[in-house]
């Protein structure tokens, strides 16, 4: 596979997470709304689900930019584990979604 190939196939996969950041405004306004129900506030899970939404901007940005600045100077396998960096945010908010779900 040419490196051209590879390059865009790497910035494709980062895409997803960097489009989650237009809505993230919107959902980060509303997850206040994760403590409307009393005692909520008391649910670990509940915190830790708001924390992972308001965290959820920097390691997207950070594993972005980490991912373009190695994609010329690094190989292609650091540029993949930077993009997971990228997708860790998504994957902590699923996971405590998941967890309140679940757990009950």
């Amino acid at each position: 596979m040419s490196n051209f190939i590879k390059s865009f196939l790497i910035v494709l996969v980062n895409l997803p997470p960097l489009i989650g950041l237009i809505v993230w405004p919107i959902e980060a306004l509303m997850s206040i709304m994760i403590f409307d129900a009393p005692g909520s506030e008391q649910n670990p899970l509940a915190i830790g689900l708001f924390l992972a939404i308001g965290a959820y901007p920097f390691p997207t940005i950070l594993g972005a930019v980490l991912t373009f600045k190695a994609l010329k100077t690094r190989g292609y396998l650091y540029c993949l584990a930077t993009t997971l960096l990228s997708y860790s945010g998504a994957g902590a908010i699923a996971l405590m979604l998941a967890l309140l779900k679940f757990t009950k």
